[in-house]
């Protein structure tokens, strides 16, 4: 039976309670026909019951029913034995040689006993070949028979369970995924119409929203305004929903988002393309895109029309020319252009001289204002039979009288001048061949249809092509395509792209550089409201003091999820917390917020402790004189004022969990030495020369400095991932030295759950302790059964930091370790650091991580390594210094 029938046969009137795209995700679940029932049950039940408000007994055996019934079984079948999915006819086999059943009888044994083998076996499996579902477990072999046996068969109900849960979770990822992908779109800029601009709602009004991802809650009956001119910093634990909540406002999923109104998130890198970096940002302003390649065709076309209309009438008429062709356009009104607007001759029709006229000379003076050329070649009236202006009148003759090009910036997106008029092997206008042609009148079509026509261009008469050029200089001075390019090169300067790198194609950047160039996009664009989620993650510190104060100055609406505390404080005029499925706005940058929320929670308390007593003593007076004849009255008054109060909330903590790095064996001495090392990628691009320095297990230093200058270079020499070009690296060879990567998530196998990742890498691990492991960094219960790739960014840096934490490093090389993390983890993170007994070599903007844990500051730069004399601070106040003399603010 179809899935959707069985559906609504068994659910009946609870069927139309289902929204569609959760009923969707049910059909795709029943319809898995290579699925076990018990894997489908397991996916299904959770989702009904949560769609539909069931006890998780009742889910459980109405998606029992469901999976039978779509398996040809009947609408009652609960009972009995489980309905296989219906599969094709079997056709009879001709068999190549007899069955031996004495053979099969015999390699029936001996799989048995191996499958005994491996399920009785007391010491640890290290034999790959064995079936996974077999537990790795070391069992007492002491324990009596019994006991082993039920032993044995609660580890296999334990991997079973596991198994279960996990493919449970990978099918809500994956439906997760799909879900959020609908709310992504192409980032695009759009340009005011000036009609009814001021008047219209600037504000997001959420009243009472949820959000849930099949079955998962992530909001519940919140209420929040997000005005317009705020500046707003969401902040919340990794995995709350921060980013999904983002992805929804951008995807107007909410009711309240005035659907006028662009919301733009972005979340992703630009894709390598061969495209330049500076045409990437100003592709994105797809109206000028357009304007220019219909300016392009009509330009063409008008110069054919001018050709046609030159031409020597031919020695005889030809017998296809239509007479009807010219009639319109010679009762249409005459254009001559006198140098500074169109101006109408022999008009029969006074509204369309108005427009006409209007028209001409709005479009000649926004064309001066976008840097066109207006200036006619001769200022004398065309004779009456001309249809359309002279091509002088479009486009300035030169000295020469060749028609010149209108000027374009090389690098933008508008044609080039031989793009725009094409010119033969002298430099004259070249008119579109027209042997066809017999006469002007009956020219000008013909002409008009050579021209490849997307604009609906051919249809026009030659007068309305002329207004429509107008109309196109206007809308191009109206949105300021004139300075497109300047907008577009300083924002790409201040993220840190020279005039050099905007040249070059996008695949020649790494997926951090383009990641900067989606937030230029961004910039450049200019939304209504902007969603920015972790920006300074992929930039220096020069780039971030840059973009601080660009963003102080956006006069529109928006919101940053970020982790880095100074940022927030720098940027943010109110803070949002996401919480407990909720939203509160607190007034103010970070630090406002953190005093406001300890306030509140004092408060909070003591009004908790306050309520407590009061409800304590009404309920012992109650206890005491309900039985009372003479007092029962006053106790069902105080049973009264009980039942009146609104009982407060209890302050929950938020669960903590601290990060512990295993405390290495103590060795002496430098643990990597650095004699005059020199190194670059190839010969004309060094990076380093003569660098000297040490490392031992004291050491606690920051490596700071443009991108691009060395500093992860730097790492992966001391990792040995590079070899120098000169100078020899010592590493002491009882040193352990782990690495966390700025690109960590390559690292993980997306497709597993970090449980079974951690398996993978650590066969003879004992899997309590892999759980335990993993819960110290926050990734207990289902988190640790997850397909890695649905984690959010914070959860998949705790895996890579769970990774390196398991060993007993002496030397921990950390790059850009705060990427992601939240507020707590990273507070943890510094707590461990500082803890942590061997050396660390960190890479960071994050102010707070820096000062919290490294007391050395090595500056990257100019081929060199150089210890800094001061603090963060300092080199902090000195970046900027430099900034303001650059003028890259």
């Amino acid at each position: 039976m179809d899935p959707t029938q069985a559906l609504q046969e068994i659910l009946g009137a609870n069927f139309s309670k289902i929204d569609e795209t959760t009923l969707a995700y049910a059909v795709g679940i029943v319809e898995d026909a290579d699925a076990p029932e018990d894997d489908i049950v397991g996916s299904l039940a959770p989702l009904l019951q949560g769609a539909l408000d069931l006890a998780e007994a009742e889910a459980d055996a109405v998606s029992t029913r469901i999976v039978r019934r779509a398996r040809g079984g009947p609408a009652s079948a609960l009972d009995g034995p489980k309905v296989s999915a219906p599969s094709e006819p079997s056709q009879p086999k001709l068999l190549q040689a007899p069955l031996i059943i004495a053979k099969i009888t015999d390699a029936q044994d001996a799989q048995m006993k191996n499958t005994l083998k491996a399920i009785y076996r007391s010491d640890v499996n290290t034999n790959e070949t064995i079936d996974a579902k077999v537990v790795n477990e070391s069992l007492d072999t002491s324990l009596d028979d019994r006991t082993f046996k039920e032993a044995v068969r609660s580890q296999k109900k334990s991997v079973k369970r596991d198994k279960k849960d996990t493919n449970r979770e990978a099918r809500y990822a994956q439906q997760r995924d799909e879900m959020l992908l609908k709310l992504s779109g192409r980032p695009v800029k759009l340009h005011s119409t000036g009609t009814g601009e001021s008047t219209r709602q600037r504000e997001i009004r959420l009243e009472g929203v949820s959000m849930n991802l099949t079955g998962l809650e992530l909001l519940e009956e919140a209420s929040i305004v997000f005005s317009d001119g705020r500046r707003y910093g969401l902040i919340g634990r990794n995995g709350v929903g921060k980013t999904t909540f983002l992805k929804h406002l951008a995807g107007h999923a909410f009711k309240g988002i005035p659907q006028h109104l662009q919301i733009l998130h972005i979340e992703q890198e630009v894709a390598a393309t061969d495209i330049s970096v500076l045409d990437t940002v100003l592709q994105t302003d797809v109206e000028r895109e357009a304007l220019y390649k219909e300016l392009r065709a009509l330009q063409q076309m008008l110069d054919a029309d001018e050709a046609a209309a030159a031409a020597p009438p031919p020695a005889a008429p030809v017998a296809t020319a239509a007479p009807a062709a010219a009639t319109p356009a010679a009762s249409k009104p005459k254009l001559i252009f006198d140098g500074s607007k169109w101006i109408e001759i022999g008009s029969a029709n006074e509204a369309g001289g108005k427009k006409g006229g209007k028209g001409g000379a709005s479009g000649g003076k926004k064309a001066n204002n976008a840097g066109k050329p207006t200036a006619a070649a001769s200022a004398t009236p065309e004779p009456a039979s001309t249809v359309a202006p002279s091509a002088a009148a479009i486009v300035p003759a030169d000295a020469t009288g060749a028609a010149s090009a209108t000027p374009e910036p090389a690098s933008t997106v508008a044609p080039s001048a031989a793009a725009i008029v094409p010119a033969d092997a002298t430099g004259a206008a070249a008119a579109a061949p027209d042997t066809q042609a017999s006469g002007a009148d009956a020219a000008l079509p013909t002409a008009a249809a050579a021209v490849v026509d997307e604009f609906g261009l051919a249809a026009m008469t030659p007068n309305e092509r002329v207004e429509r050029l107008s109309e196109i200089y206007e809308r191009l001075a109206d949105i300021d395509a004139d300075t497109a390019e300047s907008r577009a090169s300083s924002v790409l300067s201040g993220l840190g792209f020279t005039p050099e790198l905007q040249r070059m194609p996008t695949k020649a950047f790494s997926g951090g550089w383009r990641m900067r160039l989606s937030i230029a996009q961004a910039l450049f664009i200019s939304p209504d409201c902007l969603l920015l989620d972790e920006p300074t993650n992929h930039l220096d510190l020069h780039s971030v003091l840059w973009l601080e104060d660009y963003l102080l100055a956006w006069p529109k609406m928006l919101l940053i999820v970020s982790h880095d505390r100074d940022f927030l404080n720098t940027v943010s005029t109110d803070i949002v917390l996401f919480k407990d499925k909720k939203l509160a706005r607190y007034k103010g940058n970070y630090d406002n917020y953190e005093k406001q929320r300890s306030t509140e929670l004092k408060n909070l308390t003591k009004a908790r402790e306050s309520q407590e007593k009061i409800v304590a003593n009404l309920q012992t007076f109650v206890d005491k004189n309900r039985a009372n004849a003479s007092t029962a009255k006053m106790a069902q008054s105080r049973l009264k004022q009980l039942s009146k109060i609104d009982v407060l909330p209890e302050i929950a903590s938020d669960p903590q969990f601290q990060i512990n790095i295993p405390e290495p064996d103590v060795i002496t001495g430098p643990i990597i030495q650095f004699i005059d090392v020199g190194f670059g990628y190839t010969p004309d691009k060094i990076l380093y020369t003569g660098v000297n320095c040490t490392v031992d297990m004291s050491s606690h230093v920051a490596l700071v400095g443009a991108n691009g200058v060395g500093k992860s270079t730097l790492l992966k020499l001391t990792y040995g991932e590079l070899q120098p070009m000169l100078g020899m690296i010592r590493v002491n060879p009882k040193a352990r030295i782990a690495r966390f990567s700025q690109h960590h998530v390559d690292q993980l196998d997306m497709k597993k759950s970090p449980f079974d990742w951690f398996k993978d890498m650590y066969p003879e691990t004992p899997p309590q302790e892999i759980r335990k492991h993993l819960g110290g960094m926050g990734l207990g219960g289902k988190l640790a059964l997850q397909p890695i790739y649905s984690l959010s960014g914070g959860q998949k840096s705790r895996v890579a930091l769970a990774h390196v934490t398991w060993k007993k490093p002496q030397l921990i090389l950390l790059d850009e370790p705060t990427n992601h993390l939240d507020m707590e983890t990273i507070d943890s993170l510094i707590l461990a650091l500082n803890k942590f007994s061997g050396g660390v070599l960190i890479i960071s903007h994050d102010e707070h991580l820096i000062t919290s844990t490294c007391e050395q500051i090595w500056v990257c730069g100019k081929n060199q390594i150089t210890a800094f004399n001061g603090d963060f601070e300092d080199y902090k106040k000195l970046v900027m210094n430099r900034t303001i003399v650059t003028g890259r603010s």
